[in-house]
């Protein structure tokens, strides 16, 4: 899932967002969301709210600070 994350994050930092590809990988998180909260919590960047020390992709992982 690390792969999965850091490769979608170099799309985004590239192109557009590709929501059709971002809701597949949601679909594969949410099954096992528990297995990937270390993930989640590096992507997300923690309490950082500085925009240029964050990645392109951590406002999406931010949404599923919810469902951990």
């Amino acid at each position: 899932m690390e792969l999965i994350i850091a490769s979608f994050d170099d799309l985004l930092a590239y192109e557009n967002d590709n929501n059709e590809l971002w809701s597949m990988i949601c679909a594969a998180m949410y099954k096992d969301i528990h297995l990937f909260k270390g993930t989640l919590d590096y992507w997300g960047c923690g309490q950082n709210r500085i925009e240029d020390e964050l990645f392109h992709i951590t406002k999406k992982i931010r949404l599923f600070e919810h469902a951990l």
